[in-house]
């Protein structure tokens, strides 16, 4: 029986029509302006993100699929331990704390495409929805090795949930350096 709580695709489908709704209706001039040095346009806070959640996406994929395999189906419904609540608190916006990015591979380019990035996010959001809806049947108590900080062990759900909380954190950010107003 899938767990009920927390719900991922409501909070996907939320940040989807925030996008969609916000930032991807802003000319390119608006999406592509940087607000000050040091700070990245709102196309670098998304690029980010598809960079980043495309290395989640292939390592959860595993695990999800390894989970499955081994009958790891939920037992019970997920809660947040402590540590990951903190995490989640964290992430969520507005920002508490700046975070270097160490690893190129996840830093934004300085001439991204609007239009190479949009179809990047949308594609990448695909494949975290069918990631989500299959995660639905696994037991999200399953414990991996962040796929960042590898020193870290935490529970799927954690980071299923991390992953959400970081989308919000960056797409504040993008409306702040598009000139939106963020509540």
């Amino acid at each position: 029986m899938p767990h009920p709580t927390p719900d991922f695709l409501a909070q996907l489908d939320a940040i989807d029509a925030d996008v969609a709704s916000h930032l991807f209706s802003l000319p390119a001039e608006r999406l592509t302006r940087t607000p000050s040095t040091g700070h990245w346009s709102a196309l670098q806070c998304v690029e980010h993100l598809t960079l980043m959640n495309r290395v989640y996406i292939d390592r959860l994929t595993e695990v999800v699929r390894d989970a499955k395999a081994r009958g790891q189906r939920p037992t019970k419904p997920f809660t947040y331990p402590w540590t990951g609540r903190v995490v989640l608190w964290l992430l969520e916006p507005p920002p508490k704390i700046k975070v270097p990015i160490p690893i190129e591979t996840i830093a934004p380019s300085l001439a991204a495409d609007v239009d190479t990035v949009r179809a990047a996010y949308q594609q990448q959001h695909r494949d975290l929805r069918h990631l989500l809806e299959e995660a639905r049947d696994v037991d999200l108590r399953v414990t991996l090795r962040h796929p960042f900080v590898t020193r870290v062990t935490m529970q799927l759900g954690t980071i299923l949930g991390a992953i959400l909380a970081h989308e919000r954190r960056h797409l504040y950010q993008a409306k702040k350096s598009a000139g939106m107003a963020v509540m």
